[in-house]
């Protein structure tokens, strides 16, 4: 929806990852380009964010 005003933005993510001892650790930073879309108590549902993560390799 390109140019479609508050239907239009983009979603980005940076991730990190590494393997220790079979254990996948990684981290990372995702986010949006819109303020546009509130939360029932008008928090910003577009904001940026750190996610963190564990994976057993077997």
């Amino acid at each position: 929806m390109a140019r479609n005003g508050t239907l239009s933005y983009t979603d980005y993510s940076l991730t990190l990852s590494k393997t220790v001892q079979g254990v996948v650790l990684s981290a990372a930073w995702v986010g949006t380009s819109t303020r546009a879309y509130r939360g029932p108590e008008q928090q910003n549902l577009g904001k940026s964010g750190l996610v963190i993560g564990a994976r057993l390799n077997f």
